[in-house]
Parts: C-alpha cells; sequence; structure tokens
C-alpha cells in the first residue's frame, strides 16, 4: 500500500472510531453484480459527490504517477469496493488494507471457493 493511501485509510477510519478495524462497517454482503469499472466511480463529473463522502481531495492529486490519479480507469480503490460491496473477498481485502494501516501485518488467502484475512 502506496504511503499517500495509508495516510488517507487512517484519516478515513478515525471516522468510524471504535470499530475502524471491522470491515463490516465498510461493506455489506451483496452477492453478484458488482462492477468496479463502472464509469460513475471514474468520471470527473461524480468526483465532488465521492470526495464529499470519502474525502480524498488532494490526496490522490498527489501521486507521482499519471497512471494513479482519480479517473484512472481500471485503479480500484478501496472505496469503490464500499461502494459496490462485495461478499469474502471484499471483506478480506478491506480488513487487511485497514490492519496495515496501523501497522499490523496482514494478508488476504485464498481458501476454496473462500477468502480470508490473515493477521
Amino acid at each position: 500500500m502506496a504511503d499517500y493511501a495509508l495516510a488517507w485509510g487512517k484519516e478515513h477510519q478515525n471516522d468510524k472510531q471504535n470499530n475502524f478495524l471491522d470491515s463490516y462497517m465498510y461493506v455489506h454482503n451483496k452477492e453478484t453484480g458488482w462492477n468496479y469499472l463502472d464509469e460513475k466511480y471514474y468520471s470527473q463529473e461524480n468526483k465532488d459527490r465521492w470526495n464529499k463522502i470519502y474525502k480524498f481531495e488532494g490526496v490522490f492529486d498527489k501521486e507521482f504517477d499519471e497512471g494513479r490519479k482519480y479517473g484512472t480507469l481500471g485503479l480500484i480503490r478501496s472505496w469503490i469496493v464500499w461502494e459496490e460491496e462485495g461478499v469474502c473477498g471484499s471483506y478480506a481485502k478491506t480488513y487487511t488494507n485497514l490492519a496495515e494501516v496501523f501497522g499490523r501485518p496482514s494478508i488476504t488467502c485464498g481458501q476454496p471457493e473462500y477468502a480470508a484475512a490473515v493477521t
């Protein structure tokens, strides 16, 4: 996880207070129909909408690589996963990102037809 993403993640998690490592605070169950590449997550027209919710203004604009700025199609940010919701993989990856923000080594792992987090 990049330094700028760590700083954003820590700031965003502070809003969750006591349950900041609980991925269920971010992701809700949705069995099918995820579209992480939906144009609404990448369009400049919607940037202000997402910024009001996730407060990322200036974070992704400081990136040293043009291919990592807001609006880069195919660059799936945590907040996009939170918007699309999901199942075990979304929960596991969200938890590992949250844990790493606070210095807890963590990784996702696969199981037959399931994903989990190890910390």
